[in-house]
């Protein structure tokens, strides 16, 4: 973008609080944030830039594994563990259209890790939550409108950012 655009580019990072803050009091054209952001600013507008859906996340060990394949309903019987406060575990459970049987909430991706191998239970994480490189682990993706990635953002009442153009 910096080679294509014929205006100055300046990068920052801080918090989302402080982005949105910044965004609100046009100090900040843009921002690009995790698309789970919620704020009840309504001047901020947002676009995706990238959307991943969910991941479901079972061992090698799990009696999953030697199915010839999964549908909802054989995950309505399962326990999941979930990242605790997650927008996708929130939006998830709402459009699997059930409950699971049991839910397990942590904080701790290495939890997570271990409730899996175990075969305890099951995981659904964004792709920003992933385990990675696992032999013992299968992931199928989550086909639901509730996917994640990034946003670009902006205050709705300046002028539209040139850098939305590219």
């Amino acid at each position: 973008i910096r080679q294509r655009a014929d205006f100055e580019i300046h990068l920052e990072s801080d918090s989302f609080e402080k982005l949105i803050g910044k965004l609100l009091l046009n100090q900040l054209d843009v921002g690009l944030l995790f698309s789970n952001f919620e704020t009840t600013a309504s001047e901020i507008r947002r676009k995706a830039l990238n959307r991943l859906p969910p991941l479901l996340y079972y061992s090698a060990n799990h009696p999953l594994a030697q199915a010839g394949s999964i549908s909802l309903d054989n995950l309505r019987q399962e326990t999941f563990v979930v990242m605790k406060d997650s927008f996708v575990s929130r939006n998830l459970f709402r459009s699997l259209n059930f409950t699971p049987k049991n839910i397990i909430s942590t904080n701790s991706i290495n939890a997570i890790y271990s409730y899996i191998l175990s075969g305890e239970a099951v995981a659904v994480l964004g792709q920003n939550q992933t385990i990675r490189s696992y032999k013992d682990v299968f992931t199928i993706e989550i086909p639901t409108t509730d996917t994640e990635g990034i946003d670009i953002a902006w205050n709705k009442n300046s002028e539209t950012p040139r850098l939305l153009e590219f």
